[in-house]
């Protein structure tokens, strides 16, 4: 029992015994007071029992909402980081399977495949390429200057684009071997790159890009 009800059960009582005295007041809590009050502290009790019930279903649909959401968005970002990776493996084995646009395939040189198993080799009056692949995959692609004819920085840069998507290298090592300057170095994750130059005046006259 609660002390509002202990409070009522006392004023009932001293009402009732001031009745059977014969000198009963003005009733200080009618009869019916007390079930009219305990049914209003039900209805406040069920009244509240509802709010926090609502409460805790809103907090609760919030909160599996939030999950829903980072759910749905860790799934997103994890399919565009497989789909991203897709598409760079895709690429990467269609160049590693194509001729750069620089070697004309009619340039063939049937004979020197047949003297040097896995290589093919093309020429025009410029350069000569020399295409090593396993199966119909590229591994390694030189170029080599023809006639003392060296290899122009621009046209390097547009090799190194078409066959890896970068425009240059990462230079590891130089060195200088037999009057050549050697440099190594990669193209990101995807190839080695050698670069031979002239000791004299740094112009390119040979290279090689082998994937990895």
């Amino acid at each position: 029992m609660s002390r509002i009800e202990e409070a009522l059960a006392k004023a009932n009582e001293k009402r009732s015994t001031a009745s059977a005295d014969g000198n009963a007041p003005r009733r200080v809590i009618p009869g019916k007071s007390m079930p009219g009050r305990r049914k209003s502290l039900w209805i406040y009790g069920i009244a509240l029992a509802l709010a926090l019930s609502a409460g805790l279903y809103y907090y609760s649909a919030g909160d599996q909402s939030k999950e829903r959401f980072k759910t749905a968005k860790t799934s997103v970002t994890v399919k565009s980081s497989t789909v991203m990776q897709q598409t760079a493996h895709t690429k990467a084995t269609q160049r590693e399977q194509r001729l750069p646009s620089c070697i004309l395939v009619n340039s063939l040189d049937q004979s020197y495949t047949a003297t040097h198993p896995g290589w093919q080799r093309y020429e025009n009056d410029v350069l000569e390429f020399r295409v090593y692949r396993e199966g119909s995959a590229i591994k390694a692609i030189q170029g080599i200057g023809r006639h003392g004819k060296t290899i122009s920085g621009e046209f390097f840069t547009s090799f190194l684009k078409e066959t890896s998507g970068l425009n240059s290298f990462s230079l590891h090592s130089r060195e200088e071997r037999e009057g050549s300057l050697v440099e190594k170095g990669s193209v990101g994750s995807i190839a080695e790159v050698i670069v031979y130059r002239n000791n004299l005046n740094g112009q390119i006259i040979a290279f090689v890009l082998a994937y990895l």
